[in-house]
């Protein structure tokens, strides 16, 4: 549903959000895949960051908290930081798919 002046309504926004949300998710797991194969930390830490920014968007807050965690684990490198940022983005890998 439309508002006055053909501006969408919450609902349909939320929607159409949700929507877009779904394309991006599809890229950027392709790109994560992408970085993992090749060890490309600043890579994973840009997608983790960009994935982040828009998952809050539309309140994906296991995505956004899944994301947040992985680029806070490449920022920080401490410990076995490699291993937990792939298993975090093997999460992240995992949880899309069963979303879409």
């Amino acid at each position: 549903a439309y508002v006055m002046g053909g501006v969408p309504d919450g609902e349909m926004m939320h929607k159409m959000m949700l929507s877009k949300f779904g394309e991006e998710i599809t890229s950027k797991r392709a790109a994560l895949e992408a970085a993992m194969a090749a060890k490309d930390w600043p890579k994973m830490r840009s997608e983790f960051h960009s994935l982040k920014g828009s998952s809050s968007y539309v309140a994906a807050d296991i995505i956004h908290d899944l994301c947040q965690r992985g680029q806070f684990t490449i920022d920080k490198k401490e410990g076995d930081w490699e291993a937990e940022a792939l298993k975090l983005a093997n999460e992240f890998i995992a949880i899309s798919e069963e979303a879409l």
